[in-house]
């Protein structure tokens, strides 16, 4: 882990932004590891402008704010409206002044603090939407999930870079978060895109099956 890292992570408490009043903790799709991973891969130097797609509890918000220091900027989207507040106020309980969380589709990126330096992902997008190569700077890096194969959770992490406006890739590992999709899903067991078949059952985890082959005989 880079110095830089491993410091803001040392800094950003994390049960802050995930333990609720009750005791409890707020679900997370990322595990603190691949989150490291991802914050390595993108490297955020201090003054870069940051969109973040998927806030959640706050927490990768805050990691971010750190790196990007005081005359940075990190905005954030998250398309479920009950965690914007709840994060934009954890954020504000621990002193980060920098992060902005707004309610919005992650496609459509956020335009208001635009060019970005830097863009991280914690959900996966179909392709690396266009509007968030409007939104950088020259030079920008792009870390995000993508989907690699035409079968369901086929997914994979992706470093870019955008010079000219033409992305180039970097690197690419095995990983991948939640399906990107305009609107707040309901039903997390069952993946967005690529089902050929499934079953919700009203008192069990849904099942599913991904095959090209039932594609290619429909009927």
């Amino acid at each position: 882990m880079t110095a830089a890292v491993a410091d803001a992570v040392a800094a950003v408490d994390y049960d802050h932004f995930v333990t609720e009043p009750d005791g409890s903790t707020l679900p997370q799709s990322s595990s603190v590891a691949s989150i490291q991973q991802m914050l390595e891969d993108l490297d955020v130097q201090p003054g870069h402008r940051v969109l973040e797609i998927g806030t959640g509890s706050g927490y990768t918000t805050g990691l971010l704010a750190n790196l990007a220091g005081t005359d940075g900027l990190v905005r954030s989207v998250e398309v479920f409206a009950d965690l914007v507040p709840r994060a934009q106020a954890r954020l504000e309980a621990a002193g980060v002044t920098t992060a902005t969380v707004t309610k919005g589709d992650g496609y459509a990126g956020d335009s208001a603090g635009a060019p970005y330096d830097r863009v991280v992902a914690w959900a996966t997008p179909h392709l690396i939407p266009s509007t968030w190569i409007d939104q950088i700077a020259q030079g920008a890096v792009i870390v995000a999930p993508v989907k690699v194969a035409r079968l369901a959770r086929a997914h994979a992490i992706v470093a870019i870079t955008v010079t000219g406006g033409r992305p180039t890739a970097v690197s690419a590992r095995p990983g991948g978060y939640i399906e990107m999709q305009p609107e707040p899903v309901t039903v997390f067991g069952l993946p967005m895109r690529y089902v050929d078949a499934s079953h919700v059952p009203d008192d069990a985890e849904p099942w599913w099956l991904s095959s090209p082959a039932l594609r290619e005989l429909p009927g």
